[in-house]
């Protein structure tokens, strides 16, 4: 049986995605680590520290990326500022 892993940005977390068909293939283990505002740089680290964690077998672990737009930035900040910024956006 297969595990499947896949990642993204909004186009891959949000209700109503395509991601949301995979179950039906009826996988060992899902699991979708997207997440809506996710630039490229966030969707490789995050794959990569999941996959390195999970202990999961190469030979039967699909990971599925949709990456998000080029122009998309990833940009770190404290969670201090986000609580302070949080309700101007």
């Amino acid at each position: 049986m297969i595990n499947i892993v896949v990642n993204g940005s909004s186009v891959t977390a949000l209700s109503g995605s395509w991601s949301e068909n995979i179950p039906t293939l009826n996988p060992n283990l899902y699991n979708n680590l997207a997440r809506p505002g996710s630039g490229n740089r966030f969707i490789a680290e995050s794959t990569i520290d999941y996959l390195e964690s999970a202990d999961l077998p190469s030979l039967d672990t699909l990971v599925i990326v949709m990456w998000t737009g080029a122009h998309r930035k990833d940009i770190r900040f404290s969670f201090d500022w986000y609580k302070h910024y949080k309700n101007f956006y």
